[in-house]
Order: C-alpha cells, then structure tokens, then sequence
C-alpha cells in the first residue's frame, strides 16, 4: 500500500519571499507525487499517471498532470511551505519537493491514523518512526533534529481504512491473529482460541470484539502494560454467552495479581460501572481471572 505525502515541483519554480511579501500562493502544474511506501517504509516518486491505488491521491484516468495550490508563508523566523492535498483522506497541507530535496523542517512529520487504534508517525527527512496505540507509545524510534534548515516542519494528517498489521511488514505474524512488535509488544487482533503471551512482552494490546469461542489468555509475569480494544458497550459482554460463562478469561501470575488485575479493570471501569468492584466490573463484561 502506497501513501499519497507530497508533490514534484519543477526546478524552475520561484519559492523565495522574491515579493517581499508575507504571503504568497502559487499554482503549479504536477506530473509526479512523492509516495510512501508502507510496506518497505520508503519514500517513492511515482507518475501521476501510475497513481490509481495511491491512498488519499484523487486519481482520474484522463490527466497527466494536475494541478496544485502551494501555500507559501514568510511571516515567521522560517519559511512556511505546503501544498494543499484535495483529498478527504489527508487533513493537512502536504510536502513540496523540488529537485529531490524536500522543502520542510528536518522534523517534518507524517502522522497516520489506522482503523485499528494504531498510529504511525514518520520522519520525512531520516525515515525514523514511531507507533502508538491511542496516546500510548508502543515503540519510539522516532529521530529529532534540533538544526535548522530555514524551514517550518511540516505535519501531514493521514486516515487510513486499513489495519496497520495488514499493510506494514513491521508486525511479526506469530499465530492466525496474533502479532508481535519487535521484542516486546503482542497485539492480538482477534480471539479464536487460547492463546500464551511469550515471555518477555510487556505491553499487550488485545481486541475483544471478536471472540469466536471461550477463550483463556495466559499472561507472563514480565507484562506491564495491557490495553482493550474499546469497540465494546459496558454490560453487554464480547460475544452471546448462552451458558453465561466467561467468554475470556485472563490468567495471571499470583506474583503480579494486583498489578495486572488493575491493568485489565482500568481498561473497562466506565463511568456507568464505576461504583462496582473490581470482580464486578469483569463480571459485568464476561470476563473472569485466575491466578498461576
């Protein structure tokens, strides 16, 4: 999957504050976009004319080059250069190139929020990235370059209707739908079977809005962080539960009892179960724990 970020302007093109003014647009003609590729992370520049697939690129059969507004801002310290995406997939500006080079802040970010919860954030300038999960870190290989280069940085806002584990290579396939990132993070996308968190993990993202069956999730003492989905309505469980039985029940080492159990409950404790107990609050969802 490929990620419209950016437009190819011609060399000739007059960005400089030449005016004196403050403020400055310029209609450009575009025969080429910069693209970023999700399965390699690589940026690429491709022809308009091969953009059909491109994620929040408006593509028709008939044009060879489109037409772009580039918005040019001079009023600050730097210069402020982006161009507008016409697209309902980006909510921002987009980047501007001109021979090869990328007229943005060295700290120009693309920011791409996925239908499963996850974000990516990427570097433009050194392809450093960084995954979260909500406002949670999962992995932070993010670079910052406190130089200047006489520009302002760029954020691209990108929606993505797609999983990040479907379209990126950075998850590692360790069961039909259960993945790991890098060492020490475990997203299980959906619940089929039961499953043995590795030792090791310390954070688990697990969905349970698709709970195929009675489920029994083991989880390591090295566990730290633990987040639910939040696709389900407080009370109504995960899945019909006809023998009103838990439909998933987590077990825990009695070493970390205390420490887990809350990580599960404050992923659950709305405002309409926040007077029950802990136990309740499980109960409530059609969950259970036991202890190893």
């Amino acid at each position: 999957m490929k990620v419209f970020v950016g437009i190819n302007t011609d060399s000739d093109i007059d960005f400089n504050n030449s005016s004196g003014s403050k403020y400055k647009d310029i209609s450009v003609k575009v025969k080429s976009i910069k693209v970023l590729d999700l399965g390699t992370l690589s940026l690429l520049d491709l022809d308009v004319k091969d953009c059909k697939d491109v994620i929040g690129f408006n593509f028709l059969n008939t044009e060879n080059e489109y037409d772009f507004k580039v918005e040019c801002d001079y009023s600050g310290d730097d210069i402020f250069i982006g161009a507008e995406a016409n697209s309902n997939y980006i909510n921002s500006k987009i980047a501007v190139y001109q021979n090869g080079s990328l007229l943005g802040g060295k700290n120009s970010i693309i920011c791409m929020d996925f239908n499963d919860g996850l974000t990516l954030e990427f570097n433009l300038s050194n392809f450093t990235f960084k995954i979260l999960y909500t406002v949670y870190t999962l992995y932070d290989g993010l670079s910052i370059d406190s130089t200047c280069n006489g520009y302002e940085d760029l954020y691209i806002f990108i929606n993505i209707k797609a999983s990040i584990l479907d379209v990126t290579n950075l998850f590692s396939k360790v069961d039909k739908l259960a993945y790991r990132l890098f060492d020490d993070t475990y997203i299980i996308k959906e619940l089929y079977n039961d499953i043995i968190i590795s030792s090791g993990v310390d954070t688990l993202v697990i969905y349970l809005d698709n709970v195929h069956k009675l489920c029994n999730v083991v989880i390591p003492p090295s566990l730290d962080r633990l987040f639910i989905g939040r696709y389900c309505i407080s009370g109504s469980g995960f899945c019909d539960n006809v023998d009103n039985k838990p439909v998933v029940t987590f077990i825990i080492p009695e070493s970390k009892k205390d420490k887990i159990l809350r990580l599960i409950v404050d992923n659950l404790r709305y405002s309409n179960v926040s007077h029950l107990t802990d136990m309740q609050v499980l109960s409530s969802f059609d969950l259970a724990v036991k202890c190893y």
